[in-house]
C-alpha cells in the first residue's frame, strides 16, 4: 500500500486469520480496529474465532475520508488508494452481528452510540 498498489485477498488472508487466532485465544474481550471490507474478510476472522465477533463499521463519505486521510501526516497508504477501498467495501449486511455508525458525528456521539450498542447487548 505504501507503493500505491491495493491489497488483493491473498495479501489479506494470513493477518485476518491471525487476528482471529488472537481473539480466540484472549482471555478477555479485546478491540481490534482493522478494515475488514468485505464480508468474506469477517467470516475468516469469525472462523478463527470460533465463537461471537461484533464488528463496528465506522461508515462515511468518500469525501468525508479522503478529506481525513490528507490532513493524517506520515501514514502508509496514500489518499490515492481510497478508491480502491471504497470498490472493495462490502457493508455488513443487518444479518451480521454488527453495528454500522456515522464518522460524521462529533466524537462523542460515535462513542456514545458504540456504548450503547454493547450495553443492550
Amino acid at each position: 500500500m505504501s507503493r500505491g498498489e491495493p491489497l488483493t485477498d491473498e495479501d489479506r488472508w494470513p493477518w485476518l486469520g491471525e487476528i482471529g487466532s488472537r481473539l480466540a485465544e484472549a482471555e478477555s474481550t479485546l478491540i481490534v480496529g482493522c478494515p475488514s471490507l468485505k464480508r468474506s474478510y469477517r467470516d475468516r476472522i469469525r472462523a478463527r474465532k470460533g465463537a461471537l465477533v461484533v464488528f463496528v463499521h465506522l461508515s462515511g463519505t468518500k469525501d468525508l475520508i479522503a478529506t481525513r486521510m490528507a490532513a493524517r501526516t506520515g501514514h502508509f497508504m496514500p489518499t490515492d488508494l481510497i478508491e480502491s477501498q471504497f470498490a472493495t467495501l462490502e457493508p455488513p449486511g443487518v444479518e451480521e452481528d454488527a453495528i454500522t455508525v456515522d464518522v460524521a458525528k462529533p466524537l462523542e456521539a460515535i462513542v456514545d452510540q458504540i456504548v450503547v450498542f454493547f450495553d443492550a447487548r
